[in-house]
C-alpha cells in the first residue's frame, strides 16, 4: 500500500485533532456521568417523597373513612382450652355459667396464669359448689 507524502506539520495537526477529540469525548463522558449521578440522587429523593406522600394520603383516607390512621396488628389466635377444663365446665347445666367460666379462664390465661392454676381453682370452686 502506498501512503501519500505529507509533511510532519500536517501529521502533527492530525494527531493533535485526534487528541483534542479524545479529550472532548472524555470531558463529555465525565459530564454525562455527573448528570447520571445527579439524576439518580434526584430519583432517590423523589421516591422517598413519593412514599411519604402515599403514606400521608393513606392515613388521611383511612381517617376520613372512620378507621384508625395505621392498621392494627391482627389479634393472636385464641388459645385452645385444655380438655380437662372443658370436661369440668361441661358438667354445669347452665349455658350462661359455662360461658362465664370460659371467659374468666381465658382472661386469666391472657394475664399470664398457667392452665394448671386455672384448672386447680376451677376444681376447688366446683368442690365448694361455686
Amino acid at each position: 500500500m502506498r501512503w501519500p507524502w505529507t509533511s510532519v506539520a500536517r501529521l502533527d495537526d492530525a494527531l493533535g485533532l485526534v487528541e483534542r477529540a479524545r479529550e472532548e469525548m472524555r470531558a463529555r463522558l465525565e459530564d454525562a456521568g455527573r448528570q447520571v449521578a445527579f439524576l439518580h440522587e434526584q430519583l432517590t429523593v423523589s421516591q422517598a417523597a413519593h412514599a411519604a406522600a402515599v403514606e400521608a394520603l393513606t392515613r388521611v383516607t383511612r381517617a376520613s373513612n372512620g378507621l384508625a390512621e395505621v392498621p392494627h396488628e391482627p389479634r393472636k389466635p385464641a388459645e385452645e382450652i385444655p380438655a380437662e377444663l372443658v370436661k369440668l365446665v361441661k358438667g354445669f347445666g347452665n349455658e350462661a355459667l359455662r360461658t362465664r367460666i370460659y371467659q374468666v379462664a381465658l382472661s386469666r390465661r391472657a394475664r399470664g396464669e398457667s392452665w394448671q392454676a386455672i384448672i386447680a381453682e376451677a376444681k376447688n370452686n366446683t368442690a365448694e359448689g361455686l
